[in-house]
């Protein structure tokens, strides 16, 4: 699975970084998610991280 993430609808919130900090961190400069690897393999943690995003801007592409 691939994930993505819209940064521009980002709020700062760090829930995704909290729960997949292999997947996403927070950027210093700007405050926001980012992801840092793309290809992942435990789609539990990203399921999870998508569906606690209040702003709904994390993606998973097949």
């Amino acid at each position: 699975m691939t994930v993505d993430l819209d940064t521009e609808s980002c709020i700062e919130c760090c829930a995704c970084a909290d729960l997949c900090p292999e997947v996403f961190e927070m950027d210093d400069r700007t405050g926001k998610a980012r992801v840092i690897v793309f290809e992942v393999t435990d789609t539990i943690c990203i399921e999870e991280a998508i569906t606690t995003c209040p702003a709904e801007c994390i993606f998973r592409r097949e």
